[in-house]
């Protein structure tokens, strides 16, 4: 048996969508169990059984506010994977095969 992680990183935006109660009931829910957090790999993270649960990326539930940190979902794990970063890896021969499109 296979055991997956929902891995979420401090205020990323993209982890709250679609919110709960946002004009409709979307019935979404996310995976379980959630690796979070809070700052850097190093500091260690939160493990969270409960969908929503307030240790987790829960807390931060303002969409509009957390839209001015997409810098924390463009870095996964202290990888920068905004174009900027795919782009400079692919030039350093860091990345391998980056498809084209990564590229322009």
């Amino acid at each position: 048996s296979s055991i997956f992680y929902r891995v979420t990183h401090h205020r990323d935006p993209v982890v709250q969508v679609p919110p709960p109660a946002l004009i409709v009931n979307w019935h979404f829910t996310h995976v379980e169990p959630e690796v979070f957090y809070k700052s850097k790999v190093s500091s260690g993270f939160q493990q969270c059984a409960e969908n929503r649960d307030k240790k987790c990326s829960a807390q931060y539930w303002d969409i509009a506010i957390d839209l001015l940190s997409l810098g924390d979902h463009l870095d996964y794990m202290g990888v920068d994977t905004s174009f900027f970063g795919c782009k400079k890896g692919a030039e350093d021969g860091e990345l391998g095969e980056v498809p084209m499109m990564l590229m322009v």
